[in-house]
């Protein structure tokens, strides 16, 4: 629904309805007339919406569930990375729900090794994620977060 969708992007962005009101230069009670579904932003509202939040105004009108990134100000080496992330992140998820859906254990197996053997990632990559998982890669185990085998490729 609209309203979900306005209310959780405003959410996501850290924005009051007060100040969302404020940068849109409408009320308080607009904005929460939108999100309690009571009306509609109109079209031209909708596409500052969508320009201020990064997203598409399919994605506003729950046409689209994609979310939109705009890496058009990166170098291409940047952008390489983003896309290389994207892909490992794509791989982790399909990889995960493959091994939940055939109930695969969980063997002791080192995460950098994970990282380097089952999703090609380069090694530039790994303090990357180390950040994201808040941990040293080299120090854990899959066993202790992941399932995994030794026989995905």
């Amino acid at each position: 629904m609209i309203s979900d969708t306005i209310k959780e992007l405003r959410e996501k962005n850290d924005y009051t309805q007060t100040a969302l009101a404020k940068k849109l230069g409408l009320s308080r009670s607009a904005i929460n007339a939108w999100e309690m579904g009571v009306s509609v932003p109109s079209t031209s509202y909708l596409m500052e919406l969508a320009k201020l939040f990064n997203v598409s105004t399919d994605y506003i009108l729950g046409l689209d569930t994609k979310e939109k990134i705009d890496i058009t100000f990166l170098k291409q080496d940047e952008k390489e990375i983003i896309y290389t992330l994207l892909n490992y992140f794509m791989k982790y998820h399909y990889m995960l729900d493959t091994l939940h859906d055939i109930g695969l254990e969980h063997p002791d197996e080192n995460y950098k090794e994970l990282y380097e053997k089952k999703f090609k990632l380069p090694q530039y990559l790994i303090p990357g994620l180390e950040m994201i998982h808040k941990v040293d890669i080299g120090e854990l185990s899959v066993s202790d977060v992941l399932p995994i085998t030794k026989d995905i490729e």
